[in-house]
């Protein structure tokens, strides 16, 4: 039997292993990709080193070794229901480029999870696979001969499989085939099929390491030629590897995840194998927050689009099933310490960043938390009406009006929608989404340039009236009322129009949605730029700068924004002539004109 061994010393071992083997060890790499717009988020560890392997750039060494840092997003609305998936996970990658290739590669993967010095894996449970050759690719035979003569695998126990499990390419460039190692965890984790061997979709075989080699390039038409610079890839899911070592049954059960989902049952009361359905959530949640917390480090944001939206997806996802398992507030930003906990030794920036990770997820649970209830109550009456009338899909349209009304993303509603037995109808969806987008624009034309406006800045000038009805459109929705002013206003001299050009007393800015995003942006500056405390209890969404245009010594100061809070509908601009700094002081001259207005 093998040894036990945390995931954190896997880690360790397997970095420390390739340093002993002359390699390099990098950090991680950040998730948001640099110079990759192909890349939504870092998926594997050679994505971050793409240009060194075709040659754009010199890498440090030829011979790197990583644990990079992963999220895959492909298969959101599985996570939870298999024990399999996971967005965030950790990959083990040695790597060479033009140095060693095949022969030192297998022997190392061998020495590595064999060797009593290192992991110390049964052999007679490990059995590699190689590619069986097509019609346009020959099989990789070298491979086989390295297992089979040098190694010492029989032969029997040398699997050969396809282009799609054995081959790895992506359109064209360089390519290969690949070796991948699996280990077999006995028949108890088998499906008792008689055909259960090497491959089979159940528990029992599990793929632990895949060895990539780089030596073939294709020109995207299904032609392959031999590269002069022949390079290596590695992959090992490190949670996989330690649900081996640790003889779990999935990677939830692994050491440093099963902390996470602890938490998780202090806070919530629900422990794991009550019943299947608490079982799901308490997976989602610690899965997504995992995920959410080293994305945040990162750099992303909550938002409507891109990586952002991922993001919110998965907070959004994770408090719904916190409402499941009974809890009532914002609670994710409780369990962020002991992710931090269970990471910073690999990861140190994590807890440097825990305050502001701590504050961009309760912002964000916060913001939901406000209409999540209104938004699960629309959802059930509507889809009460859906079923009164025996139908089996949810129309688009309302989903639209959840997404619009609520912040409801609709991945979050389609998945709401499944649990009841029911499909969405996505095209109606992305039809009202477009109908949305061109009354937006209309909108937006119909303002013309001050739309677009910046402050006192160039020879653009907006008065402070017409940016406190922008202001105020925001909040309420996209309809904003014009002020009114009394007399005439001048910056430093120069007079600025008073009024909007048409003479309208109401217009409308953006959609519902977008004031939304916008409301949500500005709220964020506040809690993590601006400062919260200065501010007590109000929730102040806004926007700082300058106002370069006017005279005088310095620019002009300006801080605009309004309280997200119905008991005060009160939105606000202030104008320090000469101020320099908006965030320091039109700040704080407005926190001291909102501290009073609300008290009055």
């Amino acid at each position: 039997m093998h040894k036990y061994y945390g995931l954190n010393e896997l880690r360790e071992m397997f970095l420390s292993f390739f340093e002993s083997k002359g390699h390099l060890r990098l950090p991680s790499f950040p998730l948001v990709p640099e110079n990759d717009p192909s890349l939504l988020l870092i998926n594997a560890g050679m994505s971050p080193m793409k240009p060194w392997f075709k040659g754009e750039e010199e890498p440090p060494r030829r011979r790197v070794c990583t644990c990079q840092k992963c999220i895959r997003t492909g298969d959101i609305e599985n996570i939870g229901h298999t024990a399999r998936h996971g967005t965030y996970f950790e990959m083990l990658g040695n790597f060479s480029f033009g140095d060693y290739f095949k022969k030192e590669a297998i022997a190392w993967s061998w020495e590595f999870l064999t060797s009593p010095e290192w992991v110390g894996l049964e052999a007679d449970r490990l059995y590699p696979s190689v590619f069986e050759g097509n019609e346009t690719t020959p099989a990789d035979d070298e491979a086989f001969r390295i297992w089979n003569e040098e190694i010492g695998i029989p032969a029997d126990r040398i699997y050969k499989f396809g282009k799609e499990d054995n081959f790895w390419e992506h359109g064209s460039g360089p390519c290969g085939p690949c070796s991948e190692i699996y280990y077999d965890r006995g028949p108890e984790w088998g499906c008792g099929k008689p055909t259960c061997t090497v491959g089979c979709d159940c528990d029992r075989y599990i793929e632990v390491w895949n060895i990539v080699f780089s030596q073939f390039d294709n020109d995207g038409e299904g032609h392959y030629t031999e590269l002069k610079q022949k390079n290596i890839d590695t992959g090992m899911g490190l949670e996989r590897l330690a649900v081996v070592c640790q003889n779990v049954p999935s990677l939830f059960d692994v050491d440093t995840v099963m902390n996470i989902t602890n938490k998780v049952s202090d806070i919530t009361g629900a422990h794991y194998g009550d019943s299947q359905a608490s079982d799901v959530s308490l997976r989602i949640i610690t899965d997504h927050i995992r995920s959410a917390t080293f994305m945040i480090c990162d750099g992303v944001l909550p938002s409507n689009e891109g990586r952002g939206y991922v993001l919110r997806r998965l907070l959004r996802r994770a408090a719904r099933h916190g409402k499941l398992l009974g809890v009532n507030e914002p609670f994710l930003y409780q369990i962020i310490d002991t992710v931090i906990h269970e990471n910073e030794g690999e990861y140190k920036d994590l807890r440097e960043k825990q305050g502001y990770i701590t504050k961009v997820i309760r912002t964000e649970e916060e913001n939901f938390a406000k209409t999540i209830d209104s938004g699960l109550k629309i959802f059930s009456e509507l889809l009460a009406q859906h079923k009164a009338k025996g139908e089996t899909q949810f129309a688009g349209g309302d989903a639209f009006k959840l997404y619009d009304t609520y912040g409801f993303p609709v991945d979050l509603t389609e998945e709401m929608v499944q649990d009841e037995g029911m499909t969405l109808d996505r095209a109606g969806f992305d039809q009202a989404m477009e109908e949305q987008r061109v009354r937006a624009r209309k909108a937006r034309e119909a303002l013309g340039d001050l739309g677009w406006s910046g402050v006192g800045q160039d020879k653009d000038l907006v008065n402070p009236c017409s940016l406190l009805a922008f202001m105020g459109s925001i909040a309420n929705e996209g309809e904003a009322v014009v002020p009114n002013l009394v007399g005439s206003e001048t910056i430093g001299g120069t007079a600025i129009p008073a009024a909007l050009p048409d003479g309208k007393d109401t217009y409308e800015t953006y959609s519902a949605e977008t004031c939304q995003r916008l409301k949500e942006m500005m709220r964020n500056n506040v809690v993590t730029e601006y400062g919260q405390s200065q501010f007590g209890d109000l929730a102040v969404c806004a926007k700082s700068g300058t106002a370069e245009v006017g005279g005088g010594a310095e620019p002009h100061a300006w801080f605009a924004g309004f309280i997200d809070d119905p008991d005060h509908p009160l939105a606000f601009v202030v104008l320090v002539e000469n101020g320099s700094a908006g965030a320091r002081v039109a700040g704080s001259v407005a926190a001291q004109v909102l501290a009073q207005a609300t008290a009055e």
